[in-house]
C-alpha cells in the first residue's frame, strides 16, 4: 500500500467515524470532532503530495472549524435546557 493510499482511506474512515459520532450522542461528539481533525490531518497530508490545491484549501477551513467545535465541546458547557412549560407564565 502506498503512502498516498493510506492517507486517502484513512481520511476517509475517520471523517466517517468523526460524523457517525457526532450523529449519534451528544457526550461522543467530541471524540467525533477528534476523529474529524485526524481525518483533516490525512486529507491535508495527501492534499500536499499530490498536488490538490482546492482540496488543500477546503480541508484547512474544516479542520480550523473542528479545532472550534472540539474547543467548545470540551471547554464551554452546555446551556441549560429550560423546563418551563408553555401553558405557565
Amino acid at each position: 500500500m502506498t503512502a498516498n493510499l493510506g492517507l486517502e482511506w484513512s481520511g476517509a474512515l475517520l471523517g466517517l467515524l468523526g460524523v457517525g459520532l457526532m450523529a449519534g450522542s451528544y457526550r461522543a461528539s467530541s471524540w467525533g470532532f477528534l476523529a474529524l481533525l485526524l481525518s483533516n490531518a490525512c486529507w491535508i497530508a495527501f492534499a500536499l503530495r499530490t498536488h490538490t490545491y482546492g482540496l488543500l484549501v477546503m480541508q484547512i477551513g474544516l479542520l480550523l472549524a473542528c479545532a472550534l467545535g472540539l474547543f467548545r465541546s470540551m471547554l464551554i458547557p452546555p446551556l441549560p435546557t429550560s423546563r418551563k412549560k408553555r401553558g405557565n407564565r
